[in-house]
């Protein structure tokens, strides 16, 4: 059980996976308010992915801070790897692995463009 999902964020040739075991289904929401605050840091894909991380936290509540489960930060997908939402930092673009991505600029980005996600 679960919902699981992750985040990948891709920049300067890295990859890093954000990983949520129980929120995967709100990522899109998630991702939503980390990129409208963090403007300023879309170009730098070690502070975007802090932000974002942070925000993953930040909307489970304080809880999340505290526990040993529920979130994970890894170079290779786990669990959730038939969702993934892919930031990449270098074109300013998020998309979904699908068949049919869907490319949408950070400053477009809404939750709302991934209904089935």
């Amino acid at each position: 059980m679960g919902d699981r999902a992750n985040i990948l964020v891709l920049g300067e040739g890295s990859a890093v996976y954000l990983y949520s075991h129980w929120a995967g289904t709100f990522l899109p929401e998630t991702l939503e308010r980390a990129l409208a605050r963090s403007e300023d840091r879309w170009n730098d894909v070690q502070y975007l992915t802090r932000v974002i991380f942070s925000q993953m936290l930040i909307d489970d509540g304080d809880d999340a801070l505290n526990s040993t489960l529920g979130y994970g930060i890894s170079s290779k997908v786990g669990d959730g790897g038939d969702r993934i939402l892919v930031v990449d930092t270098d074109r300013q673009i998020v998309y979904t692995r699908e068949k049919d991505p869907m490319e949408v600029p950070f400053s477009e980005f809404k939750a709302s463009l991934l209904p089935d996600f």
